[in-house]
C-alpha cells in the first residue's frame, strides 16, 4: 500500500515537471515570436506607408502634369493666336493694314526723339561761353624764350612769323585761356634764342582767382610745354622747339 502511494507521487511529480518544462519552453518561444513578428509589422506597415506616400507624390505630378497640358489645349483651342492674327490683318485705312502701323509708329517715336535732343542742343546756352568781352580790360604779360633745334634759315623774319602764327593759334584754341588771349610777339635775341611775349585780358571782377589759378604763369607755361612735347620733328622742319629749352616768367 504504501508502495504504491510512492509511486503515485513520483508519477504526479514528473508530471509537474513536465508541464513546468512545457510551459517554460511556450513562453520562450512566445517572446522570440514577439521579437520577430514586431519588427516585420512595422516593416509592413512602413512599406504600406510609403507605398501610399510615392502614389500621392505620383499622384500630384500626374495631376500637376495634366492641368499644365490642359491649359495649354484650352489655350490653344480658344484660337488665342488666331485672333491676334486676325486683329493685326485688319484694313483700318483703304489698303492700310494693322500691323503696317507697328514700324510706322516705331519710326515717329525715333525722330521725335532725334529733334527732341536737337531743338534741346540748340536752346541750351553754356554760361561759360556766354561773355563779354569788352569787360576785359585788365592786362597779363608774361615773358619767356626758346630754341629751335636747328639754325635759323636765311629768312629769319618768315621764321619769326610763322611762329607767331603757331603760339597765336595755340592759345587762342585753348579751352581755358582762349578768350582771355589777346596776342603774341617774338623776336630773335643775339644768342640765337627765340624771345616771344604774351598778352592776356581780364575782366575786374574775379581778378585775383583769375591771376592765381587759371591764368598763373605754371597753367599758361604748361599750355605750351605740353605743345611742345607733342610736336612731330618730321613735321615741324625747322621750326623744331626744344621743350628743355622753354622759359617763361610773368611780366609786371
Amino acid at each position: 500500500m504504501a508502495s504504491n502511494l510512492d509511486l503515485r507521487d513520483l508519477d504526479l511529480e514528473k508530471r509537474q515537471k513536465s508541464e513546468d518544462f512545457e510551459l517554460h519552453v511556450r513562453n520562450e518561444n512566445g517572446a522570440e515570436c514577439r521579437e520577430d513578428c514586431e519588427p516585420q509589422a512595422s516593416d509592413s506597415l512602413l512599406n504600406e506607408q510609403t507605398s501610399h506616400s510615392n502614389g500621392g507624390t505620383a499622384t500630384n505630378g500626374l495631376t500637376t502634369h495634366q492641368a499644365q497640358k490642359n491649359t495649354f489645349q484650352l489655350f490653344f483651342q480658344n484660337g488665342f493666336f488666331q485672333r491676334i492674327k486676325e486683329e493685326l490683318n485688319q484694313t483700318v485705312w483703304k489698303k492700310c493694314k494693322v500691323w503696317m502701323f507697328i514700324p510706322l509708329i516705331c519710326v515717329v517715336i525715333v525722330v521725335v526723339v532725334i529733334v527732341s535732343m536737337a531743338v534741346c542742343s540748340a536752346l541750351h546756352k553754356d554760361e561759360d561761353e556766354s561773355y563779354d568781352s569788352l569787360l576785359f580790360t585788365v592786362p597779363q604779360r608774361f615773358n619767356g624764350s626758346f630754341q629751335l633745334s636747328s639754325k635759323l634759315l636765311s629768312d629769319e623774319a618768315q621764321v619769326l612769323e610763322d611762329l607767331q602764327h603757331k603760339l597765336d593759334d595755340l592759345y587762342r584754341s585753348s579751352p581755358a585761356l582762349g578768350r582771355y588771349f589777346l596776342e603774341v610777339e617774338t623776336l630773335r635775341n643775339k644768342t640765337s634764342d627765340i624771345l616771344y611775349s604774351l598778352t592776356f585780358k581780364l575782366p575786374e571782377d574775379g581778378l585775383e582767382e583769375l591771376r592765381n589759378f587759371t591764368l598763373s604763369r605754371e597753367m599758361v607755361q604748361n599750355v605750351l610745354r605740353q605743345y611742345l612735347y607733342d610736336q612731330d620733328p618730321d613735321d615741324s622742319g625747322g621750326m623744331f622747339i626744344d621743350p628743355v629749352s622753354l622759359r617763361m616768367s610773368t611780366a609786371y
